[in-house]
């Protein structure tokens, strides 16, 4: 309950405006009930990027496992990329919080370094290392762009985009350029 506020608040009004009193608020608790279970607001953001990571991550992972083809692996990519939920407005701007405050923070630096390894993790279900650092690329950069950009991502370009990463890398054949 505690962490759940807390990646309400932070996304609502940032990292560097989030206070005990804040998060108290939003859990419908008071403040020395929070300080009670964290002793100082850098615990709390550890914990609560971490339970964010579990999150996210168990959904990235289950998506990819339910894919028993290499198709309907990259429509779980592209789903994860374009679909309802994975990376939604709140979902974003939480990333941006913990990466930068991974920045400075070393229990949260390792634990955006752990997060891109599960989702390396899941990938390698269905495809080889350099495929996976593409994909994860893409997965990690577009949305951001798209987010910065106040535009939705064309699942279209998407899809074609995927397939394309995947048949480069996939067949071992060097990628012919464009005429």
């Amino acid at each position: 309950m505690i962490l759940d506020s807390t990646l309400r608040v932070i996304a609502t009004t940032g990292l560097h405006k989030t206070t005990h009193r804040l998060i108290a608020r939003d859990a419908g608790i008071s403040p020395g009930s929070v300080t009670y279970h964290f002793s100082d607001l850098s615990q709390l953001f550890e914990e609560s990027f971490a339970h964010l990571v579990a999150q996210m991550s168990a959904d990235y992972c289950q998506r990819l496992q339910a894919a028993t083809t290499g198709h309907e692996a990259c429509q779980a990519v592209v789903g994860m990329l374009c679909g309802p939920g994975y990376l939604d407005s709140q979902r974003m701007t939480l990333l941006f919080e913990m990466y930068s405050f991974g920045n400075f923070n070393p229990t949260v630096r390792e634990l955006c370094r752990h997060w891109l390894e599960s989702s390396h993790a899941s990938l390698r279900l269905h495809f080889s290392q350099p495929t996976c650092s593409a994909l994860d690329a893409l997965i990690e950069g577009w949305p951001m762009h798209a987010h910065f950009q106040g535009v939705e991502l064309d699942r279209n370009v998407v899809e074609r985009t995927i397939h394309a990463i995947v048949n480069a890398l996939e067949s071992g054949e060097p990628p012919v350029a464009p005429r």
